[in-house]
């Protein structure tokens, strides 16, 4: 698993890539302070390749049902991507 995170106009705040296969990832960055979630988006790739039956199994699963999930069947690799949806204030 990957992650990817990005503030306003697209700048790299962190990012991680573990040299061994990990089930949950995460990163701070002590040089970005106060940031509105707005403006963050954040992208995980999991990385199904050890075991392509849980990638079809998942794919099967989820594909098609939430927009931030897409898959690639020549890597067996999913990605999640969040960006936080702005608030309406009236």
């Amino acid at each position: 698993m990957t992650m990817n995170l990005r503030g306003p106009g697209d700048v790299e705040i962190a990012s991680y890539t573990p040299e061994q296969a990990q089930s949950w990832v995460g990163e701070w960055n002590p040089n970005v302070g106060l940031m509105n979630p707005n403006d963050l988006s954040a992208v995980m790739d999991v990385n199904f390749s050890e075991d392509p039956g849980m990638f079809e199994a998942f794919r099967l699963q989820w594909e098609g049902k939430d927009p931030n999930l897409k898959f690639d069947p020549n890597t067996n690799t999913a990605t999640v991507s969040f960006r936080r949806r702005k608030r309406w204030v009236r």
